[in-house]
Parts: C-alpha cells; structure tokens; sequence
C-alpha cells in the first residue's frame, strides 16, 4: 500500500533522548520461517492417536430384510461377533434399513464389517405404539441378542435376513 505521509518520529524524551521510534525488541530475520512450521507439527500432534489403525480389514455386508416374503420398511441392523476379543475397542456392525428393506452395515463409520461369525438383532423404527414401545411386524426375539436365532458370516455369498 503506498503511504502518503511520513509517520513522524516520538519526540525526545528522558527515556528516549533520540527520539528514535522503537518496534519491539529486535528479531532475528527467518525466525518466523522455523517457528510456523513447528508449531503447525506440534498442533497436528493430538490428532495422531485419531487414526484408524486399530480397525480390522473391512468387507461390504449389504443385504434385505423381509417379513414373511415382504420388505421390511424400516429399523435396524446390528451383527454382534460370537466371540468377542476382549482386546478390540471395535464396536457392533450396523445399518439403517431403508423403506425397500436393503441395509448396509458400517463399523465405526467406514461401510463393511470385519471378517468373523455373527449374531443379528433387528430392531424397529423407534416409533411408539398404542401399548407405549416401538411397534414391530415380526417376533421380538429378533431384537434381542441373548434369544436371537439369526446368524450369518462374514464373508458369505448373502446378507439377505428373512424374518418370521
């Protein structure tokens, strides 16, 4: 920006019998070239624990979910391993099923579920009925994990959940 005036120096003083205009203590020129970059890798520190890496290789789980031969229009699925690692800070697999009864699974955000034998629990829209829970249109054994009789591996040929 070009300046149309010259500021003009302090005037003389006891503390500054020059009159010479002080801007702060004196700085070594391209300190400000080393600090940026430091402190930008110091700021990056905290988001190095972040990552994925604990998570298990993935496979796509995408399947349907029909009620005596027809779609289920809504709820969710959830794959419980069978034998759970006492180790792994992985959570459940799950999907939202869709009003044409097609889910998909994801673990922790990422689209898949690890490698392994599961239990399945499929849960209804959290809608309530006159009788005060979520109304289903199948049995509630399915929406709990200690009664279920839905299993499925993964990988397999078909995710496809067929409810009684």
């Amino acid at each position: 920006m070009l300046r149309m005036f010259k500021p003009l120096p302090a005037p003389a003083s006891a503390g500054n019998p020059s009159g010479h205009v002080s801007r702060g203590p004196a700085r070594r020129p391209g300190a400000a070239l080393v600090a940026w970059p430091l402190l930008f890798l110091v700021g990056l520190l905290p988001l190095a624990g972040c990552s994925k890496g604990g998570l298990p290789p993935l496979t796509p789980v995408k399947g349907k979910v029909t009620v005596n031969e027809q779609s289920l229009t809504g709820g969710q699925v959830t794959f419980i391993p069978l034998a759970i690692d006492k180790d792994s800070k992985v959570g459940f697999s799950t999907g939202n099923i869709k009003a044409s009864g097609d889910y998909e699974l994801f673990t922790e955000g990422q689209a898949g579920a690890p490698t392994g034998k599961y239990k399945v629990t499929i849960t209804p829209p959290m809608m309530p009925s006159e009788k005060g829970g979520p109304k289903t249109s199948f049995d509630k054994k399915y929406m709990d994990q200690a009664i279920t009789p839905l299993r499925q591996e993964v990988p397999s040929g078909s995710y496809d959940l067929k409810l009684k």
